[in-house]
């Protein structure tokens, strides 16, 4: 009997697989699986004692370490406090979050025009999973749209310094394929600048008018890409770094304008950033290492749009560890950065790169206690390591360190509540 119930299930269950493969997934959000799929496979309502209790550890929710204003005054970042995710702004140290958007679809900040004027918003109306692009003033108001396109994603890469120049990729041509555009603040025209195949990013620009400098990824699988760069204003296109290798790079432009900055593991078991000489061939001769040889993956860098500052996230035996560099003499400065912080890391930085937003960690729940504390953290622990501020509705850190170096100012507490390492958001300005 066994053998035959064996047999007879592989003969109930073989249409079933040879239908599945018949049937590959493609596309992404809710039009890419049958509503009557997603049906099936809907796990069942939750107790109430139990959701409750769910819901109470995700309330204490996780603001982003946001984008600094131009001129260091306000910082704009995400947070989903009220339910889902909304931009806010906070308009100077102390001061109350305000909220610049609202609604149900998720929205979030993704850059400044150069003169302060603009935030560039990205916000995924019914959570399709294709996010569109929009601008509002700064001061807040209603979003103007800059591209929403049905089943398209489009994503904002860079504003350039005349601030009223946005860059942005979209998959609107080819669904497995990004185009990169320019879009006109006065005018709200946007122009093609290249179309070739393929999943294209801009990793780095510089320069402006017809001396414009695009740095051109393309992913070629995981973690591998290649490396062009581009001139827009003659449309001319040179290979750089990974053409036809399946090589793990992350590239950006240098403060010596021939050079980039390079992080790669090609030369050794860690990876290390180093410096390459545009033109060079891709030998181990070409490079020269910025950062030490040692057993830590060089896991993140960084580099402000002014070169002034090259920030390194170092992963220390589990541990994040910030390391600035001056990015033309390549000499370690100093930061006024909690020294028993067990993960430092580096957000974005303002243009001229005397602002960076910093975020310091460590494993103590901050504002929390007891039972409470354990079960928002196994709540934090499943969203992944670092990488943003944790934040908390109803608790204050009366216990928060305060700093007298008076280029360091903490945003206020209630933004700056516990979570699993009891994270604290600094505004570091030099």
């Amino acid at each position: 009997m066994r053998r035959f119930s064996r047999v007879l299930l592989l003969a109930c269950l073989g249409p079933s697989i040879a239908a599945a493969q018949q049937e590959p997934y493609s596309g992404v959000g809710a039009g890419s699986v049958p509503s009557e799929k997603v049906a099936r496979y809907a796990p069942p309502p939750l107790a109430p004692e139990v959701s409750r209790r769910i819901q109470a550890m995700l309330d204490v929710r996780a603001p982003g370490l946001g984008l600094v204003a131009p001129d260091g005054k306000r910082l704009y970042f995400t947070w989903s406090v009220t339910g889902s995710s909304q931009v806010w702004r906070i308009d100077g140290p102390k001061a109350y979050p305000v909220q610049m958007t609202a609604g149900e679809d998720r929205t979030a900040v993704s850059g400044v025009t150069p003169d302060g004027r603009w935030l560039i918003l990205s916000r995924d109306v019914g959570g399709q999973e294709n996010p569109g692009l929009y601008l509002q003033p700064a001061e807040g108001g209603p979003l103007k749209t800059i591209q929403k396109i049905d089943k398209v994603r489009t994503f904002f890469e860079a504003a350039l310094d005349d601030s009223r120049t946005l860059l942005f990729r979209a998959n609107d041509v080819k669904p497995d394929s990004y185009t990169i555009y320019s879009y006109d603040l006065v005018t709200g025209q946007r122009r093609l600048l290249f179309g070739e195949p393929g999943l294209w990013s801009i990793a780095d620009h510089r320069g402006r008018g017809n001396d414009l400098r695009l740095l051109l990824a393309k992913a070629t699988g995981a973690l591998s890409s290649e490396y062009y760069e581009l001139v827009p204003a003659d449309k001319k296109l040179m290979p750089l770094l990974g053409v036809g290798e399946k090589t793990e790079y992350d590239v950006s432009y240098a403060a010596d304008p021939g050079e980039l900055l390079v992080r790669t593991n090609k030369f050794g078991e860690f990876r290390r950033l180093y410096r390459w000489r545009i033109g060079s061939d891709a030998s181990v001769k070409s490079f020269t290492a910025v950062s030490p040889e040692v057993k830590m993956d060089v896991s993140a860098f960084g580099i402000d749009d002014a070169r002034r500052h090259v920030y390194l996230g170092i992963n220390d035996g589990g541990y994040t560890k910030l390391r600035v560099l001056d990015a033309k003499t390549f000499a370690a400065e100093e930061l006024p950065l909690p020294k028993d912080a067990d993960h430092v890391y580096a957000g974005f930085a303002s243009r001229d790169g005397r602002f960076v937003t910093l975020g310091a960690a460590d494993e103590l729940h901050l504002g929390l206690d007891g039972e409470d504390a354990d079960a928002m953290g196994r709540a934090e622990r499943s969203r992944g390591g670092p990488g943003g501020v944790r934040a908390g509705e109803a608790h204050e850190l009366s216990g928060a360190r305060r700093h007298a170096d008076p280029h360091v100012r903490p945003f206020p507490e209630r933004v700056r509540a516990g979570g699993e390492h009891g994270s604290r958001s600094l505004s570091c300005g030099r």
